[in-house]
């Protein structure tokens, strides 16, 4: 499940060109993905599980095979992982639990890129999961739907992850990441909407197209 807003083409290069089925969420905020989950699970319903992963993420087949092994081994929240910007190289990892229901810059306690390199086991356990190919089975991601934090009319929602993060660790559901998971983050500067990344929500039409071996299939779709 690829959340698209954006036309970033190292990013769409990379997620186009893994072997897997991608069914592509276009032109949508993330208040209207959460309002639309029930059409977007109907439309992954053929699926025994699901990833997860943002427009601005530069995923690689090895990525993949390492989220699919964890989750071949019976983990229920198995992760990739991304560095913060270009110049930041803390990664979307927590290595203790969330402290607060609600995010800000303060709320986490990030690993670098450079531990979970050297981390001594492929299996890593943190507190937090990004959408660098966060994956569950399909009726986990139906008990956990996709939230968010705000919405309209102040704005269009945010902090998806840490909603769903913090939801798993309230259940006491784990989240283990795998170290060869990298996964490469186009991103600026943490934080901050890069300025040349233009956001094609309510510019473009929304659509929700399913992909698979390279036939489109465009799903019924209801915006709110």
């Amino acid at each position: 499940m690829v959340m698209s807003c954006r036309e970033i083409a190292p990013a769409l290069d990379a997620i186009g060109s893994l072997p897997i089925d991608r069914l592509w969420i276009n032109n949508l905020t993330e208040h209207q993905i959460q309002e639309n989950w029930p059409t977007i699970m109907e439309a992954a319903s053929g699926y025994d599980r699901l990833l997860l992963v943002s427009d601005d993420a530069v995923p690689r087949a090895h990525a993949l095979a390492s989220v699919i092994r964890l989750l071949d081994d019976g983990h229920p929240v198995a992760t990739g992982y991304s560095q913060l910007s270009y110049s930041d190289f803390r990664v979307n990892l927590n290595r203790t639990p969330l402290r607060d229901k609600t995010p800000s810059p303060d709320a986490y306690d990030l690993f670098q890129l450079y531990e979970l390199l050297e981390y001594p086991t492929e299996v890593v356990r943190s507190f937090i999961t990004g959408f660098s190919l966060c994956g569950m089975s399909y009726d986990m991601w139906l008990e956990f739907p996709f939230r968010v934090y705000g919405g309209p009319p102040a704005d269009n929602g945010w902090a998806s992850d840490y909603h769903l993060s913090w939801r798993l660790q309230r259940e006491n559901v784990p989240i283990v990441a795998h170290r060869d998971a990298f996964v490469w983050h186009h991103k600026t500067q943490w934080n901050v909407q890069d300025p040349d990344k233009k956001i094609l929500c309510g510019i473009e039409p929304p659509s929700l197209m399913l992909e698979s071996e390279g036939n489109l299939i465009e799903c019924d779709w209801l915006v709110f």
